[in-house]
């Protein structure tokens, strides 16, 4: 009797441990759906604001990979109109390029806005 309960016991968290796993395997997925839709959005905003060359692309990439050397500023295009490299893949900004870059905009747009304050002032 007593080995019987042990069993259906073990059974019932076994169950419980697999549906815990396929709860947590659930929302791990809809957590990346939703950071790759909010990713998505900011690249769209990033990408409007970026593709009529308002701001400098070549400052901007200086100050996200150091450098504006031909070959950064080739990638940089490719990465934001999603062009393939020579392999065929699709080029991407990845999250960290895409913050870093929202961020470069965002404190040009700062400066930008202080300097026409500034002389609107005077």
């Amino acid at each position: 009797m007593i080995f019987i309960n042990l069993v259906d016991i073990y059974k019932k968290i076994e169950t419980v441990m697999k549906d815990r796993i396929k709860q947590l395997l659930k929302e791990s997925s809809e957590g990346e759906k939703e950071s790759q839709a909010s990713s998505s959005a900011q690249y769209q905003r990033i990408y409007s604001l970026l593709k009529d060359k308002i701001f400098n692309h070549a400052e901007i990439i200086e100050k996200l990979w150091g450098d504006k050397e031909a070959t950064n500023r080739s990638l940089f295009g490719k990465k934001l109109n999603h062009d393939p490299n020579a392999s065929g893949v699709k080029q991407e900004f990845n999250d960290e390029e895409i913050r870093k870059i929202a961020q470069i905009l965002l404190d040009t747009s700062s400066e930008i806005k202080k300097n026409l304050g500034g002389k609107s002032q005077e």
